[in-house]
């Protein structure tokens, strides 16, 4: 009896430590979760700062983000599970504790099927998806580059599957925290491989093998804190229909909005060697505001338990954008004092400096719009009106590679025409969701 008592304390104290006993308010997450997504976003930021210093932009760090790129057509796997998760999860630990353990289960065991089968399709998918970035065709030597790198990823894919599995258990019982240390592993361990790496192998190889090695230790994390969770379940019931309904339309949703990126990667791929890497390290910079607030992450949440009224969305959206357009403004302001003090060390090229300020600048203009569309996301998928959501992100895909194919190829507008190709696409993106999300209001009404 009294070693039954002293594991129960030892459990406690565990719990605790890990911030398990205590559901945040929303608040409270977005503070904490502020705290720990500045603290990754650091990480994050000290690892651009070693690539830049140790080995410059160079043809291989264009290989290795356009890689990394294409890894991530698979990854919206991933993502939809974790889109998923949260909002039946909270609804099924409303019913009682008994429906969310079942759910559980049943998740995790889509989850093992599912990352197996991604994983095996990434393997055989290469000699396909390689002729995305049109550039490349006919550079053998650049070909075989990203065959390499985009292979060394798909670990970091595999077990991403998990982490956003692990992450929903937690954000669905309001463990926003415990999801943001997580991150913070993640980035804090990538960093430390790329630093160590750089530094003593000087070899891009070590960038694909951090986000791996970062990966596997975070999920290691994750699982240590849902374990008692874990179950293996099938059954089929009208939820787990509609849950299967929804992964296919989220799959749709996913699988459209990922063409953003494949679009301005195969566009990118055309123009002179470092735009590539220029683009993604000025886009990471100017994600400084959403990277750090993730208030989709924490509003699915609050919009799941109440339905997304429209007076609680305007109050989000109201907040949001008061919450990111003064930073984004701050971004384009101080990004030509900062960035050459930043990273104009070591290998960085004065080029490289003037690449990275204007990229970063242009995409601070249209940060405000690229905030706002996973709300718009998370509401649609909150009212259930997914078919609208793949209907809008299909007008903003074909929006953006019609604006891409006339600046960038037609009129060489280079990163201008790329970058001003995206945003108003996401233009577009927010306009259409919020006219439709007050169009279902007026009929509900």
């Amino acid at each position: 009896m009294q070693r039954k008592y002293i594991f129960n304390i030892q459990k406690h104290k565990i719990s605790n430590f890990f911030l398990l006993n205590k559901k945040e308010s929303i608040r409270e997450a977005i503070v904490k979760g502020s705290f720990f997504n500045v603290l990754s976003r650091g990480f994050g930021y000290l690892r651009l700062l070693a690539i830049a210093i140790l080995i410059g932009y160079t043809e291989k760090t264009d290989v290795f983000f356009l890689a990394f790129s294409l890894i991530g057509i698979f990854y919206i796997f991933a993502n939809v599970f974790d889109a998923v998760g949260v909002p039946n999860l909270v609804r099924a630990a409303s019913v009682s504790r008994e429906k969310f353990h079942k759910l559980v289960g049943l998740l995790t065991s889509l989850t093992l099927f599912t990352s197996i089968l991604i994983v095996i399709l990434a393997f055989l998918s290469f000699p396909i998806i390689r002729f995305i970035p049109f550039g490349y065709v006919g550079n053998v030597n650049l070909l075989i580059l990203l065959k390499k790198y985009y292979y060394i990823l798909i670990p970091y894919l595999w077990f991403s599957f998990w982490f956003h599995h692990f992450g929903a258990i937690l954000r669905a019982e309001r463990h926003f925290t415990c999801y943001y240390i997580g991150l913070s592993i993640f980035a804090f361990v990538s960093t430390m491989v790329t630093i160590l790496g750089l530094f003593f192998l000087k070899d891009e190889l070590i960038l694909p093998v951090s986000l791996s090695c970062g990966q596997f230790i975070a999920t290691c994390y994750m699982l240590l804190l849902v374990r008692r969770h874990l179950r293996f379940e099938f059954y089929w019931n009208s939820q787990v229909k509609r849950i299967i309904n929804q992964l296919l339309l989220l799959l749709i949703v996913f699988s459209i909005f990922h063409l953003f990126i494949v679009v301005d990667r195969g566009f990118a791929s055309t123009l002179p060697v470092k735009t590539i890497t220029a683009l993604t390290f000025g886009l990471t910079i100017a994600e400084l505001p959403k990277n750090i607030l993730k208030l989709d992450q924490t509003l699915i949440t609050p919009l799941s338990e109440k339905g997304a009224s429209i007076k609680q969305v305007n109050y989000f959206l109201k907040q949001t954008l008061k919450l990111s357009i003064p930073p984004c403004l701050m971004i384009f302001i101080l990004s030509p004092f900062i960035m050459p003090i930043l990273f104009k060390h070591g290998s960085f090229s004065h080029i490289d400096t003037e690449l990275t300020v204007l990229s970063t600048q242009l995409y601070s203009l249209i940060m405000p719009c690229m905030i706002l569309w996973p709300i718009f996301y998370v509401i649609f998928q909150v009212l259930n009106k997914l078919l609208i959501l793949i209907g809008i992100s299909l007008l903003a895909v074909i929006v953006n590679l019609v604006m891409n194919y006339l600046l960038v190829l037609k009129l060489n507008f280079g990163i201008y025409g790329l970058i001003g190709s995206t945003g108003f696409a996401y233009l577009i993106l927010c306009i259409f969701s919020y006219w439709n999300i007050l169009r279902l209001a007026k009929m509900e009404a």
